[in-house]
């Protein structure tokens, strides 16, 4: 037991900070898949061992909800774009929610802080399912809105918010995101074969540019004769 307690007693415990609520996360800002403040896992201080690994590497689906053609890349990238569907979805629904009913908005905010859409951890995390059913399972909660206003001049009523009827708007949002990025997605093919047209292009103007001017070089004429008529 001696041992044990010189052995920790340089040991220094941090304190965690509070999540605060911001004008950026009011906007769904912490939320993208592209922000930092949607994945809070710590940085491998190494490469060596399989400690980091086994606690905050993607756990997949299991093998009955696969298909036996799926890869492990493509079951992660299916997962991933769920996450960024449902996050996306989320977002939406607070920009909207902030111009009908801030109670609601408010609410829903405070939820994604405490249950934020991550980057690690089951399938089930990472495409937003636990997110979604953890709301169609809550009762009915009630809420106020009270940011920004003094204790003296706080007269804001309390409302009874419906998590499941969030959950529901969620749905059907990340549905009509889905539906668009579909037809979005078929415009890829199209998009590609611009790409390499206007690289063709530019690589064949470029050719017969210099091939003129050497030419004309050679023949020992000006590139300009109108300035040499000025002159």
């Amino acid at each position: 037991m001696i041992g044990s307690a010189c052995k920790y007693k340089n040991l220094k415990m941090r304190s965690v900070p509070a999540r605060v609520l911001s004008t950026n996360a009011m906007r769904g800002r912490d939320q993208d898949p592209d922000s930092k403040g949607l994945d809070a896992t710590p940085e491998p201080k190494h490469m060596k061992g399989g400690s980091f690994e086994k606690k905050y590497r993607r756990r997949g689906r299991p093998a009955y909800l696969r298909s036996p053609d799926d890869t492990p890349l493509r079951d992660a990238n299916r997962d991933f774009m769920l996450g960024v569907i449902t996050a996306r979805a989320c977002r939406t629904l607070i920009v909207y929610l902030q111009e009908t009913n801030l109670t609601v908005a408010h609410w829903l905010v405070a939820y994604m802080q405490e249950n934020p859409l991550t980057l690690t951890g089951t399938w089930e995390d990472i495409s937003g399912d636990n997110f979604i059913r953890k709301l169609l399972t809550m009762p009915v909660e009630a809420a106020t809105y009270n940011i920004g206003r003094e204790g003296l001049y706080d007269n804001a009523a309390t409302i009874g918010v419906d998590p499941r009827s969030i959950a529901q708007r969620i749905l059907q949002i990340r549905y009509e995101i889905a539906k668009e990025l579909i037809q979005d997605l078929q415009l890829i093919p199209e998009d590609n074969n611009q790409l390499l047209r206007e690289t063709l292009t530019m690589s064949l103007e470029n050719m017969f540019s210099k091939s003129t001017e050497d030419l004309v070089l050679k023949a020992g004429a000006s590139l300009h004769p109108e300035l040499e008529d000025v002159a």
